[in-house]
């Protein structure tokens, strides 16, 4: 390549398009998966994050683990188990995050998933399952259709007056999750987090982003929606 002048040639294009192109998204602070990223499909480069809590451990998690979790292996996709109630440490498949583990922390949770898949692994996706939910590994990575796009999942609307504000309430074990109403603005356009999405990387770093901004913060303290 040398010879034919191909670096130059890239090192001119490379100059033309930057200014055009996105800051490159920084790699992780602490790479706590750099084992689980060795044995990945590096056509696949995604981390499953099987999103649970540590009373689902013994039950849901248990199961999935007798069933769909290990085909995963055969897609060269790597599963870490997130739940709540730690301070970020990893042992074993399970992550501890530093965030609550009760239903009204879901949002909290949500947000330090995302962080903590950003700042400590290496992957360009993440795919974010519940563990009531059934995924088929063939189905959801045999196209590769999630690498395309920073979010791939559902996207939902709601209108004035279309929201239950109490949806929350008779799941919560908090005075705060049993006594205030979910303020979440209407209309608004958001992404589904019940059926599962992917994330890039891209799209992880945006999320702290924003969720680190006065609006985010704001938003958190009044939202009980993932």
């Amino acid at each position: 390549v040398a010879t034919h002048g191909g670096e130059a040639a890239v090192g001119r294009l490379r100059a033309r398009l930057g200014p055009l192109l996105a800051p490159p998204v920084p790699g992780p602070a602490e790479d706590r998966a750099a084992d689980l990223r060795a044995l990945a499909d590096p056509v696949q480069d995604t981390l499953l994050c099987l999103y649970s809590c540590r009373p689902n451990l013994d039950t849901r998690v248990s199961v999935l683990r007798q069933t769909w979790l290990p085909l995963l292996a055969d897609m060269g996709v790597p599963v870490l188990i997130f739940v709540g109630g730690g301070d970020g440490r990893r042992e074993g498949d399970v992550v501890h995050l530093q965030a609550p583990d009760d239903y009204e922390g879901l949002p909290q949770k949500s947000l330090a998933l995302a962080r903590w898949v950003l700042e400590h692994t290496r992957f360009g996706h993440m795919v974010k399952v519940d563990d009531d939910c059934f995924l088929d590994p063939a189905a959801w990575f045999g196209d590769l259709a999630h690498r395309r796009y920073d979010y791939y999942g559902r996207r939902l609307h709601r209108v004035r007056g279309q929201m239950d504000r109490t949806w929350h309430m008779a799941k919560s074990q908090s005075a705060r999750g049993r006594l205030e109403l979910d303020k979440s603005p209407e209309p608004s356009t958001y992404a589904d987090g019940g059926s599962g999405y992917a994330l890039s990387r891209a799209a992880m770093q945006a999320l702290c982003r924003a969720a680190d901004s006065p609006e985010g913060q704001g938003l958190t303290r009044l939202s009980f929606m993932e």
